[in-house]
């Protein structure tokens, strides 16, 4: 028997299923995007995304355990925002910057946000900002609405 399939339009966080509730996306230009996943219909609770087009939405997995490669356009950035809209989880894939990386973790992406994305963030484990580890895993297949 194969595993289940995860379940999509879900993010994981500690083991707990948070439906996602809204997909946006806003073009900052030259194939870079902010997208975020809103997890509760004020937008407050959310993972957001930066990212470019060319370099991640490519449908090869992002290790999000290391910074990239220094490239022209966004670097992978993974963020997640509670309840309360502060942030539990901030990581930046820019070689140098003092955010961390995952422990563990992929990301994959493919389509495009103007049409249909599938994101995929996988095994992911990282240190919040209150200093404890977090998991978090997600799955979303689907359009986005342009912010």
């Amino acid at each position: 028997d194969n595993p289940p399939a995860p379940k999509t339009q879900i993010v994981v966080l500690d083991g707990v299923e948070k439906p996602i509730v809204k997909a946006e996306y806003e073009a900052q230009g030259k194939g870079n995007y902010y997208l975020n996943l809103c997890l509760s219909a004020d937008r407050k609770e959310r993972v957001e995304f930066e990212l470019n087009k060319d370099i991640h939405m490519t449908g090869s997995p992002i290790k999000l355990t290391e910074k990239e490669k220094t490239h022209d356009g966004y670097y992978w950035i993974v963020e997640y925002y509670k309840l309360d809209d502060t942030e539990l989880i901030k990581t930046f894939g820019r070689p140098g910057s003092s955010e961390p990386v995952f422990t563990t973790g992929t990301l994959t992406i493919s389509g495009s946000p103007d049409g249909t994305l599938n994101i995929k963030l996988e095994n992911g484990r990282v240190k919040g900002t209150d200093g404890a580890e977090h998991t978090i895993t997600l799955n979303y297949s689907g359009k986005m609405m342009e912010k």
